[in-house]
């Protein structure tokens, strides 16, 4: 067995969240998952396969089939395993704020902050959405994470914007993080959180 990983959140979130299928303290299938990210992030997607995440956590590729019956289910409990641990960090930040405006910068402070701490979780996404245009399953997982998105910033808009203009506001935290993961190789957060406040505060 490698080295102990840093984990990105607690397995009962996970048990929550990320796979209903992960019981409370079943730290080897946490092991698989974070094991996948790391692949996917320095591998690319071809190469990562249950060989490679099983090498890459010092288990045997039937201890990773065990787990999963297909890589394809592996990578939609790596999509939601991530963006968990993203939400955790979200949550945590919105905690000390009270106004709506606050509470926006947060969010999009918490974001930033998530890719940042855990930069292997910008290459899923990056899966997620090439994976969403050619397998309907992955669609329904991308749409799931808009739901969720959509749900908490309507929580913190509510009252103040239309439905139609926190879907805007979705498109433009999503747009200013796709353009920083692709195009900012720098990879400095600030300018971007600021950027993207400035263009949410102009639309609410």
């Amino acid at each position: 067995m490698t080295a102990a990983r840093k984990l990105p959140a607690d397995p009962a979130l996970f048990q929550q969240i990320a796979t209903p299928q992960l019981r409370k303290g079943d730290m080897r299938k946490i092991e698989i998952l974070h094991a996948a990210i790391e692949c996917i992030g320095t591998l690319g997607y071809d190469h990562t396969n249950f060989e490679t995440i099983g090498q890459r956590c010092g288990m045997k590729r039937p201890h990773v089939a065990y787990h999963f019956p297909d890589r394809k289910a592996l990578i939609q409990a790596v999509i939601r395993y991530v963006y968990a641990a993203g939400q955790q960090i979200i949550v945590a930040k919105l905690k000390s704020a009270r106004r709506a405006e606050d509470q926006i910068k947060a969010y999009v402070e918490g974001v930033f902050q998530w890719l940042e701490t855990y930069p292997h979780h910008q290459s899923v996404i990056g899966l997620l959405l090439y994976l969403s245009t050619i397998d309907a399953d992955f669609q329904a997982v991308s749409q799931e994470v808009k739901r969720i998105a959509l749900e908490r910033l309507t929580s913190i808009l509510q009252g103040k914007v239309s439905g139609e203009e926190v879907e805007r506001t979705f498109a433009i935290i999503s747009g200013e993080v796709l353009y920083w993961t692709t195009y900012e190789t720098n990879k400095k957060t600030a300018p971007a959180v600021r950027r993207t406040i400035e263009a949410v505060q102009r639309l609410i």
